[in-house]
């Protein structure tokens, strides 16, 4: 998802970092901990279908309500034929008011095949459910319709002689009945060996309508789906794909799929404005 800081406040954080006026920040003495008095486990799971990759967060606390790490949780899946634990990695958090420093647990679940299953974790002796449904994927929709795909190899500008190389995949879609509302929860793009990795959100493609799926913004770091070299050298691969997740009116998933080759070296590009509506992706 974007997140920007506003200029002002950058430029803020900035002059009372450099300011030798600047008062230094109290910092109290660390509490100790307790025990675990509480154990969550928490996930998006309004979406979930079959092929993707989740994650969830694991967040504890003791009885005064200070968090507590979570990287010796034990997770264990009541169904693996539906979701297998598929990795896990730590998220370190920090009490800027103290400096005391956690672990915090992301677990990656792969969403195996439709059904339900329970995701149970423990830690010292607390635990936390999470019951998954996992909805079918049908290999192929009529939802929407491809009208083009490509990508997109150019120069960045800046403000500066920067060197990056810019990869932006050009995705338009078509809602075809012209009565229906399709929406598009997941969108995937590979380029050789690289990948956006599967990113969610929710574009809506109201009856008939044609648009591309992926605006491209001025401001480079707000694209959630491109490709970047940033010592300016191309990347290998000569052509992408494409997986789109779309939900249709009455709530069936399906999936449509386009190739292309890359376009290189395209100067001054035309490229599809961002919408005021655009909320970003999630991508993982």
């Amino acid at each position: 998802m974007r997140r920007l800081i506003p200029l002002a406040a950058l430029t803020a954080i900035v002059l009372a970092c450099d300011s030798p006026n600047a008062p230094a920040a109290d910092v109290l003495a660390a509490p100790v901990p307790g025990a675990v008095r509480t154990l969550r486990i928490s996930m998006d799971t309004a979406q979930l279908i079959e092929g993707v990759l989740g994650h969830a967060l694991l967040k504890a606390y003791d009885q005064s309500g200070m968090p507590l790490g979570t990287d010796r949780a034990q997770v264990v899946s009541s169904n693996p034929a539906v979701a297998t634990i598929a990795a896990s990695s730590l998220n370190a958090a920090r009490d800027p008011r103290t400096g005391r420093i956690w672990q915090e647990q992301v677990i990656g679940f792969r969403l195996v095949a439709p059904g339900t299953a329970s995701v149970f974790v423990t830690l010292d002796g607390v635990s936390d459910t999470l019951r998954l449904v996992v909805h079918p994927l049908r290999p192929s929709s009529s939802a929407l319709v491809v009208e083009s795909f490509t990508v997109i190899e150019y120069r960045a500008t800046c403000a500066w002689a920067c060197p990056y190389l810019v990869y932006a995949p050009l995705l338009k879609l078509r809602e075809p009945t012209g009565s229906r509302t399709a929406e598009v929860v997941a969108v995937e793009f590979t380029l050789g060996n690289k990948s956006t990795g599967v990113c969610r959100g929710m574009v809506a493609y109201t009856p008939g309508r044609s648009a591309h799926l992926n605006p491209i913004y001025d401001y480079l770091w707000s694209n959630d789906l491109i490709f970047v070299s940033l010592n300016g050298q191309p990347l290998p691969g000569d052509s992408a794909t494409a997986r789109v997740t779309v939900r249709d009116a009455s709530g069936n998933y399906s999936e449509v799929k386009a190739s292309s080759a890359v376009q290189r070296m395209v100067a001054n590009p035309v490229l599809p404005a961002p919408q005021s509506n655009d909320s970003g992706w999630n991508c993982q």
